[in-house]
């Protein structure tokens, strides 16, 4: 009976979090850095428990979940907000959190591929558009005034557009866009684009008209690439540049500022070849950080999503992967109206 009762006070040990956090712009550990454990949920994210690191940048947390779903760690500096998942099973011992020193300076930080994707239906235009920041520095860019991002939504879209943002290794997770404030139609996303790769997507919808013109900016210095479904022929500011392979897709080249194409034709993504949807991994769209992490499929240099269904509508796949030459993923289909989601 004596021993029976010691088996939970044995076990308590096992139920901490102990680790330290490592300021990957110093190379150092990291004092003072409030760091908590975090209990995704149906209601959101609950907060377990708190510490701050020592001086020798360590913590422990009293672990309060079961440890039987996902949690994560998350350590708060420089006003930005570093996150660490904890699947199931995962050890809780010697967990490394690493945080970077921030910086609000642009230069940090370059567009390294900008790609629209353009589905017509019979009642919208969907448009996918994904913009690949690269940070080689070892510092956080981060502006909230300004915003990290900037870019360029058509008028017709009536300020309506959901923004996705994927890191490698991370979770997807919305971010809101908002007016820069000049009256120009550019609109600006406050997230901290931290050293390596980031990937923004933004998704909207316009009116149908005929025939179907799309007019826009692009504000990147090294232009995009336009990308159609099979069947749809483009006209007007953009050259042809071959095919999108994995999609059997036709693909055109947009130089930086202002352009205006007419689209001739119709199709569908998920028609082509293998289709977006069948590169895709099932995820519902709660509005929370999708706790299931994707295992990159690797080919040369970039990562990307493929099947976001939909432009603001039906978001349901998402994959995260990397290659060279291909332009990141396109919407999976034309959504269904009357499903929009604000």
């Amino acid at each position: 009976m004596k021993i029976a009762g010691l088996l939970p006070l044995l076990a308590l040990p096992l139920l901490a979090v102990d680790g330290v956090v490592v300021n990957g712009t110093t190379g150092r550990p990291q004092p003072k850095v409030a760091v908590s454990l975090i209990q995704p949920s149906q209601q959101g994210m609950q907060t377990l428990a708190s510490a701050v690191t020592d001086a020798s940048g360590h913590f422990n947390i009293d672990r309060a979940g079961s440890g039987e779903a996902p949690q994560l760690i998350q350590a708060v500096y420089e006003g930005v907000t570093y996150t660490k998942m904890l699947p199931p099973g995962s050890p809780l011992m010697g967990v490394q959190v690493e945080i970077y020193n921030a910086t609000s300076s642009p230069g940090v930080v370059e567009t390294e591929q900008h790609a629209i994707f353009l589905q017509p239906g019979s009642n919208t235009l969907e448009i996918a558009e994904n913009i690949l920041v690269k940070n080689d520095s070892k510092r956080t860019f981060n502006d909230p005034a300004r915003g990290t991002l900037r870019f360029y939504l058509p008028p017709a879209a009536n300020g309506k557009v959901r923004v996705t943002i994927n890191t490698l290794g991370g979770m997807p997770i919305q971010r809101a866009a908002e007016p820069s404030g000049d009256g120009s139609n550019i609109y600006k996303v406050a997230y901290p684009i931290r050293p390596g790769e980031t990937l923004f997507t933004m998704m909207y919808s316009l009116p149908a008209s005929q025939p179907q013109t799309f007019a826009s900016r692009i504000l990147d210095k090294g232009g995009a690439v336009l990308v159609v479904p099979k069947g749809v022929t483009v006209q007007g500011d953009a050259q042809p540049a071959g095919e999108e392979p994995r999609f059997n897709a036709p693909k055109y080249a947009l130089k930086s500022g202002d352009f205006k194409i007419t689209l001739e034709g119709s199709g569908s993504f998920t028609d082509n070849g293998e289709g977006a949807a069948q590169n895709a991994a099932n995820a519902s769209d709660t509005g929370q950080p999708q706790l299931t992490q994707s295992n990159p499929r690797l080919y040369d240099k970039l990562y990307l999503v493929l099947g976001l269904a939909g432009a603001i509508l039906a978001l349901g796949f998402i994959l995260l992967y990397r290659a060279r030459t291909a332009a990141p993923g396109p919407p999976s289909g034309p959504a269904a109206k009357g499903k929009q989601r604000g």
